[in-house]
């Protein structure tokens, strides 16, 4: 977790786009999967940031609390990535 005055300034946002340039171009991963904690705002706004798109609910997925909780699914196709990120994520 990062210090207070160091949190909504994109920083996770630019890891987590690194990170996928990395899974795609030393992995050879074709797609990836991010799921949130339901309700976790900025979480999902920095999946979408990076490109991932809500492509599922999962039902009953996680048992927090004494209750089961649908978790919301983010995705992220390599070509999509290739797309909407410039060329120096892939070198």
């Amino acid at each position: 977790m990062l210090l207070t005055q160091y949190q909504s300034k994109g920083f996770g946002t630019e890891i987590l786009i690194a990170l996928s340039a990395f899974c795609f171009n030393s992995l050879g991963y074709h797609k990836l999967l991010g799921p949130p904690v339901p309700g976790n705002t900025k979480s999902i706004n920095m999946l979408l940031n990076a490109g991932y798109q809500k492509e599922a609910v999962l039902r009953d997925n996680w048992f927090i609390d004494g209750q089961y909780i649908d978790t919301p699914l983010y995705t992220l196709i390599e070509t999509d990535f290739r797309k909407q990120f410039t060329s120096e994520l892939f070198k």
